[in-house]
């Protein structure tokens, strides 16, 4: 996990945000969901599949991010 704190803490979430919504604009994408989890629902993620982390600087372990073109929103359970 250090390397992905590492790796999110050189830009922004803003900067991050701005890029993601460029290349989605590109791509004629409106939404895009970020997940926590892994392709086997793995309870420790490892950090290839922190996708979430990076995009929003935030490290907990169960929360779900999801971008539009104006807007950015984070679900967390109760311990966060």
């Amino acid at each position: 996990m250090d390397e992905v704190k590492l790796s999110a803490s050189r830009k922004n979430a803003g900067e991050k945000l701005a890029e993601m919504r460029k290349k989605m604009e590109e791509s004629g994408v409106d939404v895009y969901l970020i997940p926590s989890d892994d392709p086997h629902l793995s309870e420790y993620v490892p950090a290839a599949y922190m996708r979430r982390a990076y995009m929003t600087d935030f490290h907990g372990s169960a929360g779900t991010a999801v971008v539009t073109m104006d807007k950015a929103y984070l679900w967390t359970d109760s311990r966060h």
